[in-house]
């Protein structure tokens, strides 16, 4: 067997492989989400209007299903050509993630076993640090970040601190390390910042307010004894999911 024959046989496995691993953890995804109870999600913060789990699903199967199919499919390709044991190490936190991420933008709150679970999976990722000392230093700078930015929020919104977000914060920083919690921080910051500027200029349209009305009524809006929380979480996430997915591990491996 010619070396080219090798390399396409091996390539066609992985291609098969990862395909039905995509689809395993885009189908399950939705399926665990829609299956968590409901206790372990609602908060205080959560909104009065939120899918009962009983009656109607979190995730909708379409289109849900079939995008996170097709983006597992393409995270686990696109990562097992570089390391298959860097694949399954990335594939895990992002399954996480992706729940996650959509805990916050639903129920406004990351609840702690998921939490939990990012920080067993962020285990697999150790390996892939250049050493020790940027799993903690990642933390560090990852977790105090998020408290500053909730001490300001706090300070502007004067609502209820979002223990859950700093938390999230230290364990997304173990997981992705110093380089990219560099990397991520800005770019979920950024991202926030423009939603914001958004959500204020569509208010704007509706009701004259002044400038700190403005910035209050984006993280806490009060409609009776109804508050709507804008939660940062969510960016963290899908700043990650894409840092996981495109440059983690790429640099240095410490066990191959």
């Amino acid at each position: 067997m010619t070396d080219i024959t090798q390399y396409i046989l091996k390539i066609s496995i992985i291609v098969c492989f990862c395909t039905a691993v995509g689809i395993l953890a885009g189908c399950g995804s939705v399926f665990v989400f829609n299956k968590i109870p409901e206790m372990w999600l609602m908060t205080n913060r959560t909104p009065e209007k939120t899918p009962d789990s009983l009656e109607q699903q979190r995730l909708k199967s379409y289109p849900w299903k079939w995008l996170l199919s097709a983006f597992f499919i393409i995270t686990s390709i696109y990562v097992s050509l570089y390391s298959i044991k860097l694949a399954v190490a990335v594939v895990c936190v992002v399954w996480i993630l992706t729940a996650i991420a959509a805990a916050d933008i639903i129920y406004k709150y990351i609840p702690d076993f998921l939490i939990m679970l990012l920080a067993a999976t962020a285990a697999g990722c150790v390996p892939f640090h250049d050493a020790v000392r940027t799993i903690i230093s990642g933390a560090g700078v990852f977790g105090g970040s998020m408290y500053i930015l909730l001490l300001i929020r706090k300070f502007v919104s004067k609502g209820d601190p979002m223990w859950d977000e700093v938390k999230f914060g230290i364990i997304s920083g173990m997981t992705i390390g110093l380089k990219g919690s560099l990397i991520v921080m800005p770019f979920a910051i950024t991202s926030a910042l423009i939603a914001a500027a958004v959500k204020i200029k569509r208010e704007k349209a509706r009701t004259a307010m002044t400038g700190t009305e403005k910035k209050r009524r984006y993280f806490q809006k009060k409609e009776g004894n109804n508050k709507e929380y804008r939660t940062f979480g969510h960016y963290i996430a899908i700043w990650s999911i894409i840092y996981m997915v495109l440059l983690f591990g790429r640099q240095s491996i410490i066990i191959v």
